[in-house]
């Protein structure tokens, strides 16, 4: 039987056992909170990177959100 490293949370600082097939990614634990951080960071994270920087810029981007909206005309209601 392999001993698991325990890590602390980025968020919290508790102790937790890290997923075991996922141990070299996860650096949050499970609490709400700590999650809810991690999703933010990962977010950030991808804003900052180059393919997520202009996702939501220029015309083509601007068409493709009209012609979604042009086809769902009662989705923000």
């Amino acid at each position: 039987m392999s001993r698991h490293r325990r890590r602390k949370c980025r968020q919290c600082g508790q102790l937790y056992a890290p997923y075991p097939r996922n141990r070299w990614h996860q650096h949050y634990c499970s609490v709400p909170v700590c999650r809810r951080a991690s999703k933010t960071a990962a977010q950030h994270h991808w804003r900052r990177s180059p393919k997520g920087r202009d996702y939501f810029r220029g015309s083509a981007n601007v068409l493709r959100v009209q012609a979604w909206r042009k086809a769902h005309p009662g989705y923000a209601r």
